[in-house]
């Protein structure tokens, strides 16, 4: 599903929502499957890199969701 969305919309893995996340942050901070991740990912890799407003990268929103 998350995959077909973003060969629609391929510039959505880039839109920033509140706070700045984008949603690789809001999938990391929801426990998302590894699949919508991976798929998060492949649209956008620099997301990995995107810092929120507060300076938060998507790895600490996992942290934070005790993820990882």
């Amino acid at each position: 599903m998350v995959r077909a969305l973003l060969e629609a919309h391929p510039k959505a893995a880039q839109a920033k929502g509140s706070y700045g996340w984008l949603p690789l942050h809001f999938a990391a901070a929801k426990k998302a499957s590894v699949q919508v991740v991976l798929a998060l990912l492949e649209a956008h890799p620099e997301a990995a890199q995107a810092t929120d407003s507060n300076g938060r990268l998507p790895l600490h929103c996992a942290r934070s969701a005790e993820v990882v």
